[in-house]
């Protein structure tokens, strides 16, 4: 009988008005959060965004999709982009779909005051990386970012890196042994190559782990990573994708499930592995750069690699990194160091084989420095002095990253001509976007900035730039950890190319198209010719 009460109350007319009220009172309570939440942030947001448009320089957009169809994630969106800047003046102001903006300068004064700042890289653009690196150095911020520089630090102490030389002459020989299997001027693709020869790199010095990557022409980690930056390029691109239910939805989501996937379980399983031999080990034994850890034991040999470092790190409490921390700073160090290494190298290479005279000058330099030594030493780095200035060039021209997004967490201040007053106030959670590709580009910075020379990096030249005028590494507190690491790679690879091979381009060599994902690339290669050397050339 009770069971029966809620029902004869609702076919009641007390019960139907209750009902009614109920009904109309949850679809006045849904209209609400909808407002609240969706159409007052987006009206917010675009009246935010319409008032950084009048302060800033900002072209012709489209109502719905902004500045997307002009600024495609190809050379002409690159070009296009390039053209806006040298309209502009101090600030551009490009949307993406209509409420979403970007903050650009591109005056050296102007991007240090973000660069030099503490200002968190900007979610919206990092955001699409947290599923891959989760929130390791590159993405993280406040005090956790600030532990994990710290603890991070001694990994690229320069006796640490000092032990990597081996690994990157060996890595380069494997590469070149290659080359030299080819026929006489043959014309190769040298990015794939190059790809792989720098993931090799970062694994032995990562976890010195031998995969023998160089010889697997199909390897599955270097398609993952490409896969992965690939797509999420992809979704910055398209509105739709950016909704992440949407995303994982579809069938980029899920091709991008499965190279996540694939690369996680591989830095987790090296994780585990070089727990269990760790924890075999006695304090004696693991006393710092006494020992290597390979799959079949422990071998003498007086260095630590990146994740010997992460496992033994400690803060001020005497805390370590979990696991899962080990992790995203593992697959980032792996991204970065390999992707962006692997973009500088393959354009520096296609630069001087464009530049036959400056070409020589780096090789005669390798010569003197080297002689007949066949692997560079360590003392031979900082001697080639001008082999350093044409890598900084081709950086400068082909920069491998090309935009930093940051997010300011207080009011900023930027010159700029064209707003009242000489300035433009920047409120917090705007993206300011730092275009580094266009920053190396601009004239007024650089003459002829499209040419290649190799001589504005000559010390009277540079002792005359302003500090944020050549960012290829970024500047300020979050500058690249990794510089030093980075450029000594190139050295190394280049010099032991350069000694062994001739590099030049002819009319039947295709021309690169660049390729603005997350790192550059080529649309289609980057093809060179290769003449091997004789002893007495």
């Amino acid at each position: 009988m009770f069971a029966d009460l809620p029902t004869l109350f609702l076919n009641s007319g007390t019960g139907y008005i209750f009902s009614s009220l109920l009904g109309d009172t949850v679809f006045i309570l849904a209209c609400v959060y909808i407002f609240q939440h969706w159409i007052r942030p987006l009206y917010l947001a675009y009246r935010e965004s319409a008032d950084l448009s009048r302060r800033g320089w900002s072209p012709p957009r489209h109502p719905f999709w902004g500045h997307l169809q002009f600024l495609t994630p190809d050379e002409k969106g690159l070009k296009c982009r390039l053209d806006w800047v040298r309209k502009c003046g101090d600030m551009l102001v490009t949307w993406v779909g209509p409420v979403k903006v970007f903050v650009e300068p591109h005056r050296p004064t102007t991007i240090g005051t973000i660069l030099l700042s503490s200002a968190p890289k900007d979610e919206f653009i990092y955001g699409f990386l947290r599923p891959w690196i989760g929130d390791g150095l590159l993405t993280s911020s406040g005090d956790k970012w600030k532990r994990h520089r710290k603890l991070l630090t001694p990994a690229f102490h320069f006796e640490v890196l000092k032990s990597y030389m081996k690994v990157y002459n060996h890595c380069a020989s494997i590469m070149i042994g290659k080359w030299e299997a080819r026929k006489e001027n043959a014309m190769i693709e040298v990015s794939s190559d190059v790809a792989q020869m720098t993931l090799d790199v970062m694994l032995q010095c990562a976890m010195s782990a031998e995969t023998n990557c160089q010889l697997d022409s199909e390897n599955r980690y270097v398609q993952a990573v490409t896969d992965l930056a690939k797509i999420i390029v992809d979704r910055v691109n398209s509105l739709l994708l950016q909704i992440d239910w949407v995303f994982w939805l579809s069938p980029p989501g899920r091709r991008f499930k499965r190279a996540l996937d694939y690369v996680h379980s591989e830095a987790e399983r090296l994780i585990k592995e070089r727990r269990i031999v760790l924890s075999h080990l006695t304090p004696e034994d693991q006393k710092p750069f006494d020992l290597e850890y390979s799959d079949i034991g422990i071998k003498k040999k007086g260095r630590l690699d990146f994740i010997d470092i992460l496992l033994r790190s400690k803060d001020d409490e005497g805390k370590g990194l979990n696991d899962s921390e080990i992790r995203d700073e593992v697959d980032t160090f792996l991204f970065e160091g390999h992707d962006t290494t692997s973009s500088a190298i393959s354009w520096i290479l296609y630069n001087l084989a464009r530049h036959p005279r400056y070409q020589q000058r780096c090789r005669e330099e390798i010569l003197n420095v080297m002689g007949d030594n066949e692997e560079m030493e360590w003392g031979d780095i900082n001697k080639l002095l001008y082999l350093t200035m044409c890598i900084k060039e081709s950086l400068r021209l082909h920069t491998p990253v090309q935009v930093i997004a940051r997010s300011p967490e207080e009011k900023m201040t930027f010159a700029n001509k064209g707003s009242p007053g000489g300035q433009m106030d920047v409120y917090p959670n705007t993206t300011v976007m730092v275009n580094l590709w266009a920053i190396h580009r601009n004239q007024e910075v650089w003459k002829n900035p499209e040419q290649y020379d190799p001589d504005r990096f000559l010390p009277e030249n540079v002792a005359k730039m302003h500090p944020t005028a050549f960012v290829a590494f970024s500047a300020g507190p979050r500058n690249c950890i990794g510089k030093t690491f980075a450029m000594n790679e190139l050295k190394v690879t280049l010099s032991l190319i350069l000694r062994k091979f001739e590099l030049f381009v002819d009319e039947e060599t295709p021309k690169p198209r660049m390729n603005p994902r997350l790192i550059l690339r080529s649309e289609n290669g980057i093809h060179i010719k290769l003449r091997k050397l004789k002893k007495n050339d």
